[in-house]
């Protein structure tokens, strides 16, 4: 799921399409129950975020 989110987010020039990378958490929160699961989905997703901030601060 995560590598879904980070090639969202990679072939976005800006977080505009923010609808896409929001539809790939709620379908793997339908499909995961484990709390501890999701929390490191979040984790992870915080990753791909912080890293695209990164980028865009580069430009």
């Amino acid at each position: 799921m995560i590598k879904n989110i980070d090639d969202c987010v990679k072939s976005l020039e800006s977080v505009t399409d923010e609808k896409r990378i929001v539809a790939v958490l709620k379908e793997s929160f339908a499909q995961n129950g484990d709390i501890k699961r999701k929390v490191s989905i979040l984790k992870e997703f915080n990753d791909v975020i912080e890293s695209l901030v990164d980028k865009l601060k580069v430009k």
